[in-house]
């Protein structure tokens, strides 16, 4: 038996990272929730507002994120992996880092042109945010629970690939159809960063997967 297996059966592990964990997920959830609101707006004084609540998601994310690396500095034994805690935090606000970057370049830049590209992709990335949220409740039981942790990491990847599809055809017709270079590459790296969103959240199911695999 490994000296930290051991230690482990002595002393209790701490599971004060489970409810932190839930929290970024219900923020990311509520983030998502405003990212289908803006992709639906009709005017740049609905969209700014909408973004100053993307942007207070993000700032809570930011805050929840850095309470579980304090946390892990200063406990003991953990319930997994302390690396796999952290990295499984980071990987999560990245999800919601992008979108806020993809919100904020939008705002700047006052794209002329809001095609359906624009909701497909916001509504893929608000799936992932459920499937994650599914799997982050799940965490408490991650051994019980695997199967369908694992499920919700199948539905991310369909997500992932679907919106890797979108994104796609979307630059296909925007090189063929936009004739105004700069309205090109505003629209262009708007949507690369939301693509990159569910790139994230695909990131954290592996993490996911390889916690599941190490407590076997």
């Amino acid at each position: 038996m490994k000296l930290n297996q051991f230690i482990s059966i002595l002393v209790p592990k701490e599971n004060k990272f489970y409810p932190l964990y839930k929290k970024q997920a219900d923020i990311l959830v509520e983030s998502t929730e405003h990212l289908l609101k803006f992709a639906q707006a009709q005017t740049w004084e609905e969209r700014e507002e909408i973004y100053k609540n993307i942007k207070s998601c993000e700032t809570k994310a930011d805050d929840v994120t850095h309470t579980i690396f304090n946390e892990l500095n200063k406990t003991f034994i953990t319930p997994f992996d302390r690396e796999d805690i952290q990295l499984l935090a980071s990987k999560m606000d990245d999800v919601l880092d992008y979108i806020n970057s993809a919100i904020n370049q939008c705002v700047l830049y006052k794209p002329k042109t809001f095609t359906h590209f624009m909701s497909d992709v916001s509504n893929q990335i608000h799936q992932a945010a459920l499937s994650l949220q599914k799997a982050f409740y799940l965490i408490p039981q991650i051994m019980k629970q695997s199967e369908k942790i694992m499920e919700a990491c199948i539905e991310i990847n369909a997500v992932e690939n679907e919106t890797d599809d979108l994104y796609r055809r979307f630059l296909i017709e925007l090189f063929e159809n936009e004739k105004d270079a700069i309205e090109l590459i505003k629209r262009k790296e708007i949507m690369a960063d939301l693509e990159a969103a569910t790139d994230k959240a695909e990131d954290v199911t592996d993490i996911l997967k390889s916690i599941i695999i190490k407590l076997a």
